[in-house]
């Protein structure tokens, strides 16, 4: 039986996923398939771009980065993209430097949740011998809490949030997206977050690749907060339907900042009869000249001209 069957899961993956490997067979086919990677996500819209980090220097597309550098190779993943870099790279023995596991689930309102969450972790540092970790509640001021246990330094570090606002946060550039976005996440949206690397890294990658994937997400993450005095309410053997998360790529906000930024502007101009020279302005008369007969019919037919 659940132990909280009235709260759902949204989600139950990584959110977060880093390997490498050196200049050998293996780092060959991971720079193959992280390569493959940032042409998978710029087919849906993300622009690719030159990056760098930590000494690597390589390509970006979206929440994926893969790079080089003299003694290896790099592959990074972030959000949709971690899962997906996760499997692209199952089989290969790369070396995970860092995987990050979250579960995120919908209480209706998380009103007060943030202090009941931060008391119950005081109460189990104050029971443990040894070092003290950090317990923080970081006041969002009306943009969500968060609550961080532990150093981020260190191999296991826990971040727990209110996921709803930190999305609104995220996404600025259209209300309609942001309503859109919130179908994923409503309001009451938390998620409990797990960030390991080093060896702690590598043992959750193994545990992954090696059981039903939301299940091991689940159970990783309920023990690591039980650990630290936190129930996240939902059994580890019993798991909803999980949503898929939502994704945004570089072209869907960009089009949604146009809307909302651009086209106003657009409209008083043209409604002073000054549109030739938005179209001047913006390098649209260019772009049009570029088109062939049947692209040009085809903007023509969404504008109603045709």
């Amino acid at each position: 039986m659940p132990q909280s069957s009235s709260l759902s899961v949204l989600s139950a993956d990584v959110d977060w996923f880093t390997c490498t490997a050196g200049i050998d067979e293996v780092g060959e086919q991971l720079f193959k398939r992280g390569g493959e990677l940032v042409g998978e996500f710029a087919e849906k819209g993300d622009r690719v771009k030159e990056t760098g980090w930590q000494g690597y220097r390589g390509e970006q597309a979206g929440p994926i980065m893969v790079g080089l550098r003299p003694d290896g190779v790099v592959l990074r993943a972030s959000g949709v993209g971690a899962r997906a870099a996760l499997e692209k790279v199952r089989g290969l023995a790369v070396k995970p430097t860092r995987i990050d596991v979250q579960v995120t689930v919908e209480y209706g309102t998380v009103r007060g949740l943030p202090q009941r969450l931060k008391r119950a972790a005081m109460r189990a540092r104050a029971g443990r011998q040894g070092a003290p970790y950090r317990v923080k509640l970081i006041d969002g001021c009306g943009d969500g809490d968060a609550l961080v246990i532990g150093d981020r330094s260190s191999e296991a570090f826990g971040r727990s949030y209110d996921k709803y606002r930190e999305t609104l946060q995220k996404y600025k550039e259209s209300v309609a997206l942001k309503r859109e976005l919130a179908q994923g996440f409503p309001d009451g949206s938390w998620r409990y977050e797990v960030e390991y690397k080093g060896s702690k890294a590598q043992t959750v990658h193994e545990r992954l690749l090696n059981a039903e994937f939301e299940r091991a997400v689940v159970g990783d993450v309920r023990g690591w907060y039980a650990d630290h005095g936190i129930d996240v309410p939902v059994s580890d053997d019993w798991l909803p339907a999980v949503r898929e998360a939502k994704y945004v790529p570089d072209d869907e906000r960009s089009l949604a900042w146009l809307r909302s930024a651009v086209r106003p502007t657009v409209d008083h101009l043209a409604a002073r009869g000054r549109l030739a020279e938005v179209i001047e302005a913006t390098g649209l008369g260019a772009q049009l000249r570029l088109l062939d007969m049947d692209e040009l019919l085809k903007v023509l037919g969404m504008l109603g001209g045709v």
